[in-house]
Parts: C-alpha cells; sequence; structure tokens
C-alpha cells in the first residue's frame, strides 16, 4: 500500500478516502502477477502547499472520505494533505490483523481512535513472534498519531514495511524447516541425542 501512496503522493494527489474496498488486486490472487490497485479517485484532492490558497477551499469539501478511516483532522475538515492517506493505511492495516473493522459505526461516529480500543491493542501484543509483532506495533503506532508531524512518510512505511515483510517470511520459512525437522525425527519419545540436536536446532 505504502509504496502506491507513495506514487500518488509524489503526483501532488491525496485520495482521501482509502478504505479496504478501494484496494483491489488485479490478475491472480495471492500471487507476485497481482499488484495492488488502488481505485475510486471519486474525491482525490491535489495537495496545496501554501497556506493561503488552503483557506480558500470549502470546508465541505474537506469533509469527505469514509469516517471510520479518516484521521482527526480531516474529522475537523482541516485541509487535506498526504498524511491523511497514510493515517487511512494504518487503519486498513489493522482491519487486516483483526480480520474486522478496527472501529464501529458507533464508534467511529464518536471519533475514537483505533488504539485508544483494548481489543485491538490485545490482537496487537499478541503478535508473534514478538520482536517482530512490536516493530508493527510501532509502525501502526506512527500511523494512527493524533498529530500530523508524527506520522511517517509514505516512503518510510514502505522500507519498514517491506523489512518487516521480509522478516516475517523468514521466520514463517525457519519454523516450517524446524516442523520438517521434527517430523523427520519421529514422533516423540525421543533418543536424549535427537532432542539435544533437535534443541540447538531450535535455538539456532
Amino acid at each position: 500500500m505504502a509504496q502506491v501512496l507513495e506514487t500518488v503522493h509524489r503526483a501532488g494527489v491525496v485520495h482521501r478516502d482509502i478504505k479496504p474496498a478501494n484496494w483491489l488486486l488485479r490478475g491472480a490472487r495471492g500471487t507476485d502477477l497481482a499488484p495492488l490497485v488502488l481505485s475510486d479517485f471519486g474525491i482525490a484532492h491535489a495537495q496545496i502547499e501554501d497556506e493561503a490558497a488552503r483557506s480558500e477551499v470549502g470546508l465541505a469539501d474537506h469533509f469527505a472520505g469514509s469516517r471510520a478511516y479518516m484521521a482527526p483532522e480531516q474529522r475537523r475538515g482541516t485541509s487535506p494533505d498526504a498524511s491523511v492517506d497514510l493515517y487511512a493505511s494504518g487503519v486498513v492495516t489493522l482491519a487486516l490483523l483483526l480480520g474486522r473493522p478496527p472501529l464501529s459505526p458507533p464508534q467511529a461516529l464518536q471519533g475514537l481512535a483505533p488504539l485508544s480500543i483494548e481489543d485491538n491493542l490485545q490482537v496487537l501484543r499478541g503478535l508473534e513472534p514478538r520482536p517482530l509483532g512490536a516493530r508493527l506495533e510501532a509502525l501502526l503506532s506512527a500511523l494512527l498519531a493524533e498529530h500530523v508531524a508524527a506520522r511517517p512518510t509514505a516512503e518510510e512505511v514502505a522500507r519498514e514495511a517491506s523489512a518487516l515483510a521480509q522478516a516475517f517470511a523468514e521466520t514463517d520459512a525457519r519454523r516450517e524447516r524446524l516442523l520438517e525437522l521434527e517430523r523427520r525425527a519421529g514422533a516423540p519419545p525421543r533418543s536424549a541425542a535427537v532432542e539435544a540436536w533437535l534443541q540447538r536446532q531450535r535455538e539456532a
């Protein structure tokens, strides 16, 4: 997602309605041939750097998007910039991890922060392996920061997300290798020598 947003923002555009329904997989699902596509630029907005010009854009135009994925400043009607898309991408990522929207309709209407919900935090803090789970939690916390200045750029998110994806993939590959070694070693009880060898593999 971050790589797509980096391209969009470099073109001077803010999407303003980042949500799961607007991310599409093109081609065969679940393969490298299925790039992620961002759709529905119906309320996209050109980034305006000049503050005086930004103040001339109507308030009603600012308050557009899907409330459950809106950044706090977007709900307040502040002129949008790229950070609102990054905030929303954090909410989308959290939704993928939870398997459900991070906010219920009443919670979204109240403008609650997704990470203020205890159930959401419990899922995040239960991610394994914990060192990688903690890094992912830190990334989401940065994306969902209340203050715009505390949020990372799309380039920074893409870099960290790529590193995390590789680390999780390596962890999964190592887990699969250990399971295969245990299968080959046979079902317990095993000899002390075999158990000692398996333990060394687990700690390697």
